[in-house]
């Protein structure tokens, strides 16, 4: 089985991993943004451009990117 791993950067500085289930991220522990809040709004804009098939997003506190991998 496989499982879909991301890996989340803020500025290209390394934010967190997680992983992919469904169309949402899962099991990372990074606080994207200021406080829990911002960092609700800010993965939840990475999983719609994810769906869109955009690889960042800009927010107040940067420019966040990612990669995305299949591993086991």
């Amino acid at each position: 089985m496989t499982e879909t791993k991301i890996s989340i950067y803020r500025d290209d500085v390394w934010a967190g991993d997680g992983r992919i289930v469904d169309t949402s991220i899962v099991d990372c522990p990074a606080i994207l943004g200021p406080d829990q809040d911002a960092s609700d709004v800010t993965y939840n804009m990475i999983d719609d451009a994810i769906e869109d098939g955009r690889n960042w997003v800009r927010r107040p506190d940067g420019i966040y990117t990612w990669i995305i991998t299949d591993g086991e």
